[in-house]
């Protein structure tokens, strides 16, 4: 009788810690973090997180917040904060769906997500509920999207702080007394950078002068950027007037970019630039200034012709030689 009322205290406290949070308070990865910690604690992860702009907004990124607690607990609330003069938060939720990994494999009561973007803060909390009234916990709470909304001065840098606080985050063990617990916070730095990626000149294989008829032309090259390259594209055109484009890859071997221009008949003059963009958005591009490069189609033939003639020349040259050498 004893036991079958103290599971009904523990369920009615299971609903009202779960319907408390409710009243006062999301990217699903499914992994640990990168950065662990082994006692009670509460982290996000990535801890440091570093972008560049040319002073454009709207990047986005995300972090997850991460719990550990060695003892057994019964519910928990956490409260990630933010500055809403640099970044807002776009949306956030429990890491697996529906409910945390923090609780995994034991029935929980998930309350909403509230993300509070005047005040700076993105609040989640679940509790056990009967029979699991009890349980140690370990793996990821919740996911934060952010969208960045303030530059950084020119050529400078805009730092902030990303923080679970004690005061307002926390766990519960079965009587409801508050687990002492270790938080770790997450900065992130916008930094300024106006210098588009250097573009080398490019290479083309075959090369320009022994391009046959429909062959496949691959032309390679070299990109760099400080703040890393985020994409870089090929142009080219047979006409001068209709321009196709092809993505450019990073060769992993050779360090350097590569796309291929399609095979065209002889006689065609095909011309082409390239286009590079840098995480921050700048451009670059390839040749800054006409002329762009360019090379022109052989038909096959013609390199055929090209031995026949030279074998043939060099036969008339002995022979004349030879003549010459014998007459008196």
């Amino acid at each position: 009788m004893v036991k079958i009322m103290l599971e009904k205290r523990f369920a009615i406290a299971a609903t009202v810690i779960g319907l408390m949070l409710l009243m006062v308070f999301a990217w699903p990865n499914g992994v640990k973090a990168v950065e662990s910690h082994t006692g009670n604690a509460m982290w996000i992860d990535p801890p440091t997180l570093n972008f560049t702009t040319n002073g454009a907004t709207g990047s986005k990124f995300n972090v997850t917040v991460y719990g550990n607690v060695n003892v057994t607990t019964f519910t928990y609330q956490c409260m990630l904060h933010f500055d809403p003069s640099q970044i807002v938060c776009d949306r956030a939720g429990y890491t697996a769906t529906a409910t945390s990994q923090f609780f995994a494999g034991h029935t929980t009561f998930p309350v909403p997500v509230v993300i509070n973007n005047a005040t700076g803060s993105v609040t989640s909390g679940e509790t056990l509920l009967s029979p699991d009234s009890k349980a140690s916990g370990d793996g990821s709470i919740m996911w934060v999207e952010f969208t960045i909304i303030s530059a950084p001065p020119t050529n400078g840098t805009l730092s902030s702080t990303l923080y679970v606080d004690p005061s307002d985050s926390f766990f519960l063990d079965t009587v409801l007394d508050t687990i002492l617990m270790d938080t770790f916070n997450a900065t992130y730095t916008l930094t300024f950078d106006a210098t588009p990626p250097t573009i080398q000149a490019p290479t083309q294989t075959p090369p320009a002068n022994n391009t046959g008829e429909n062959e496949i032309v691959t032309v390679s090259v070299n990109v760099t950027d400080d703040g890393g390259v985020n994409n870089v594209t090929l142009f080219y055109t047979p006409d001068n007037v209709t321009w196709d484009t092809a993505s450019m890859s990073l060769n992993s071997t050779t360090n350097l970019w590569t796309g291929t221009i399609p095979g065209y008949l002889n006689g065609t003059t095909v011309q082409y630039n390239i286009t590079a963009f840098d995480n921050a958005g700048n451009m670059g591009t390839y040749p800054t200034a006409p002329p762009n490069p360019s090379y022109t189609v052989l038909p096959e033939l013609t390199f055929v012709m090209l031995i026949v003639l030279l074998t043939t020349m060099t036969a008339m040259i002995v022979m004349l030689r030879k003549k010459f050498v014998r007459s008196p």
